[in-house]
């Protein structure tokens, strides 16, 4: 074979005749993606990951020429909103032109990427595994999911609080001390985000779980919470009007509530603040109110800089209450948003985003479990981030296949936005023509001496010409023309 490498970092073998190959890895660290390509076809397949510190042998996955590349490249930030196209972020990085480069992110994410469920009714969750999966499909971001209590069913652990008692709590568990935090927790945290950055993925780490409070979907959540009275030894009451739900908890309306959730918050803060890979999220569909997230963003913000500390973006998930979210999130200072399907029709014809905020656009909150392919394509068109809350297995709700595309689909995107300039910097925003049709792309020609354009004859120096390509989602091939 013939390699090109830049030991530790990156690596591309060029297989003639295809077959194995065997590389010395042995000056990189950690776990390292692979990805092959056909040059006959112009496929792209990422199988797995490899890990550095010594020699790996490799097989080609399809026959005849094969081209190889490895890359161990850790997520690199902190991310900021790009100051030329504030539809991305950017990690700072310097493109050749001296512009910043532009992030895209795109992921699947699921619920117990954190926690885990009753251990006697589910394993623990495998999540290098899950690592992996999200590097096979070239992912690059996902959410990762805290609860605070339950989701309906037994309390996920490792908990926030510790369970110390005197006395048990409506689970059988003993009683939570709101005084005090469970290092278990935070250990965990830290050491799942930090897993994620050395492999490229950013995380959005969510402070707070909105159906945690209320009675939701025929789930008793609430009666299980740290902040119900009967379940903590420090005399807090989630619940004052006694309707039996907390729904007070994200709406500022208990002092004692608010402090501790401050002092959580800076807590994960502390934890996670040196990452480079980390964005904040508020919380998922809390059934609170705006004043609620607008104190934790502005929070986070003031306790950085305060701190000295590391600025991360921070994000506002749609939530209870707000018709529609959109206007409403558009104007306070939060880096991110998602929409919901109040916010317009994000599910069938994504409006284009303005830049007014970085917008994630999460089938969490548009179908539950749901979209596909197309869906994936036509967001990352209109300049949002798509992201997809994946069941890792059918439901009722979406087939195999639906989940494949869209995997499949989030790869490719993030493929593109890496080498198109309109991710790179501001582009004039489209012409819609005043019968309806969608505006159609002009072909560039450079114009004559007397202001007209000049004639387009493929032998004249006054013509640009462009070279485009066509790609197949489905095949997973790029054709190029000119």
């Amino acid at each position: 074979g013939y390699c090109l490498a830049n030991p530790g970092k990156e690596y591309l073998v060029y297989l003639p005749e295809g077959g194995k190959v065997t590389v010395d890895l042995s000056a990189a660290s950690g776990t390292l993606r692979q990805e092959w390509i056909s040059p006959i076809t112009g496929a792209v397949t990422s199988i797995g990951n490899a890990v550095g510190g010594g020699h790996r042998t490799f097989k080609a996955p399809f026959e005849k020429e094969a081209v190889l590349y490895i890359n161990a490249t850790p997520a690199q930030g902190p991310l900021r909103v790009h100051p030329e196209n504030s539809r991305y972020f950017t990690d700072g990085t310097k493109m050749p032109d001296g512009s910043l480069k532009a992030v895209y992110l795109t992921g699947s994410h699921t619920w117990n990427n954190l926690q885990d469920p009753d251990p006697a009714t589910a394993p623990p969750f495998d999540y290098e595994g899950y690592l992996d999966f999200l590097q096979s499909y070239n992912h690059n971001f996902f959410r990762m999911w805290t609860r605070m209590g339950t989701g309906g069913g037994p309390t996920p652990t490792p908990t926030i609080y510790p369970r110390t008692g005197p006395g048990k709590a409506k689970d059988g568990g003993l009683k939570y001390d709101l005084n005090r935090f469970n290092q278990e927790f935070f250990d965990r945290l830290r050491a799942r985000v930090k897993a994620a950055g050395e492999r490229g993925i950013y995380v959005a780490v969510m402070f707070f779980a909105g159906d945690n409070v209320e009675y939701r979907d025929g789930n008793r959540n609430w009666p299980q919470h740290p902040y119900h009275r009967d379940n903590n030894i420090n005399g807090i009451n989630g619940d004052p009007d006694g309707d039996g739900q907390g729904l007070e908890c994200y709406r500022l309306e208990i002092a004692a509530i608010t402090l501790v959730q401050d002092e959580y918050v800076k807590k994960v803060i502390d934890t996670l603040n040196d990452l480079d890979n980390v964005l904040w999220e508020v919380g998922n569909e809390l059934p609170g109110t705006i004043e609620f997230q607008l104190h934790v963003t502005r929070l986070v913000k003031e306790y950085e800089t305060s701190h000295n500390l590391k600025h991360h973006p921070v994000g506002i998930s749609t939530f209870a209450n707000a018709r529609p979210p959109m206007r409403v999130f558009q104007d306070g200072p939060a880096d991110w948003i998602t929409p919901d399907t109040s916010s317009g029709d994000y599910t069938g014809d994504p409006p284009s985003a303005d830049g007014k905020k970085v917008i994630v656009s999460d089938t969490d909150h548009l179908w539950g479990v749901g979209g596909d392919n197309t869906w994936v394509w036509k967001s990352f068109a209109r300049g949002h981030h798509p992201i997809y809350m994946d069941p890792l297995s059918a439901t009722e709700n979406v087939s195999e296949a639906q989940l494949e595309g869209a995997r499949k689909a989030m790869g490719q995107t993030r493929r593109f936005a890496e080498r198109i300039e309109s991710t790179q910097k501001e582009q004039p925003r489209p012409r819609h023509r005043a019968d309806g049709e969608q505006p159609v792309l002009i072909p560039r020609v450079k114009v004559g001496d007397d202001g007209e354009p000049a004639p387009q004859q493929r032998d004249e120096p006054n013509v640009e010409y462009i070279a485009f390509h066509f790609f197949a989602p489905i095949l997973n091939n790029l054709l190029s023309q000119v």
